[in-house]
């Protein structure tokens, strides 16, 4: 019943992998591709290579990466006119905790796992955060988290 913090770092290693590998591939086909007949065609994969670096440096600076998390938590809905983290900020719930799971300091639709946050935590951190924005504003949070008990989704 632990959030697994492997599992987390198993995506951002897949990540890194696999970002990686685009680029090594990317380099060994510009490599096979050096004359200038062919130019237009680096110069596209150069500016793949720019937007990829740029799109990790972008989710690193928004501290996507700073502990491990399983990405957002509720679900953005359009009737709601902003985003469920601004809705969560609003409400003053930036930063509470439950044993280990935190909503994120820096953003609040984001729970961490600050160390040894169980799913337990994480479920009632999920509920205490729906309850409250739900009194404080009347919006009823979507969870994108699916909670599994005893092999029932809930």
């Amino acid at each position: 019943e632990r959030f697994h913090t492997q599992r987390h770092l198993f995506f951002l290693d897949q990540f890194q992998l696999m970002l990686l590998l685009c680029q090594l591939f990317i380099w060994h086909f510009l490599l096979v591709f050096t004359n200038t007949a062919k130019t237009k065609q680096k110069n596209c994969f150069l500016k793949y290579i720019e937007k990829t670096e740029h799109f990790v440096k972008d989710r690193e600076e928004k501290g996507h990466f700073k502990f491990p998390s399983a990405g957002s938590v509720f679900k953005n809905n359009r009737d709601f006119g902003k985003p469920s983290g601004k809705i969560v900020d609003e409400c003053g719930l930036r930063g509470n905790a439950v044993g280990d799971a935190q909503i994120a300091p820096w953003h609040g639709n984001f729970i961490i796992n600050r160390e040894k946050a169980s799913a337990t935590d994480i479920r009632k951190l999920v509920e205490n955060t729906k309850k409250t924005v739900a009194e404080k504003t009347g919006f009823n949070l979507e969870c994108e988290i699916l909670f599994v008990d005893g092999g029932i989704v809930r």
